[in-house]
Order: C-alpha cells, then sequence, then structure tokens
C-alpha cells in the first residue's frame, strides 16, 4: 500500500509505503522511489467483466 508520493524533481518521485506478508513486516513504513514515464502508456489491458465488482480477494486492503 502507498501511503504518500511526493515530487522529488521532474520525473522522479518518492514515496513511502507498506509491503509484507505479515503484520509486522506491514509496519514499516519503506521508501522507493519512482521514475516517469518509462514508455508510452499502450492503454488498457485485459477483458472488461460486465456486473464486476473487485472484493477483498481482488484487492486485500478492502475490508471483509
Amino acid at each position: 500500500m502507498v501511503d504518500e508520493v511526493r515530487r522529488a524533481a521532474p520525473g522522479d518521485y518518492l514515496g513511502t509505503g507498506i509491503w509484507g506478508f505479515t503484520d509486522a513486516l506491514r509496519r514499516v513504513p519503506r521508501p522507493f522511489l519512482l521514475t516517469c514515464p518509462v514508455g508510452p502508456y499502450r492503454g488498457d489491458i485485459g477483458i472488461v467483466r460486465p456486473a464486476f465488482t473487485p472484493g477483498s480477494r481482488e484487492l486485500p486492503g478492502l475490508p471483509a
């Protein structure tokens, strides 16, 4: 989960977020660097599923 992203310079962004398989790992904020863009946007991928609503299985951060 990304908690915060700030622009450091044009095309460079510094972020802080949490990641991990256990609660203990997810309590440790970790820094990361994003450099944009790495390539042109190629459009959406995948197939649209009618009446699909993402749930906690697809987005684990959502409450059950």
